[in-house]
């Protein structure tokens, strides 16, 4: 679209993050049930059992510690400019 629009690019600047994040349990669950494929309604009357067997599995996972470290990925930034040669002004 953009390029149709007489645009040029996209040129991607790649910006490292490196950071790692702790997400507790309760940060993993909602996660979860944020996607699609795994949203509360669809387990009907057995959402709570899922949540608690998740629950299980996740405090197995941790094993004592106070969460679980995800990396942040790093940060694309994409920049479209104008096709054609420059405008003088």
């Amino acid at each position: 679209m953009l390029r149709a629009a007489g645009f040029a690019g996209p040129e991607v600047i790649v910006v490292p993050d490196g950071r790692t994040l702790v997400r507790r349990a309760d940060d993993v669950v909602a996660s979860v049930f944020s996607l699609s494929g795994t949203a509360p309604h669809l387990f009907g009357a057995r959402a709570g059992e899922f949540e608690r067997e998740l629950r299980q599995l996740l405090d197995a996972a941790r094993g004592g510690g106070p969460g679980f470290g995800v990396g942040l990925p790093d940060n694309l930034l994409k920049l479209w400019r104008p096709a054609g040669p420059p405008s003088r002004s």
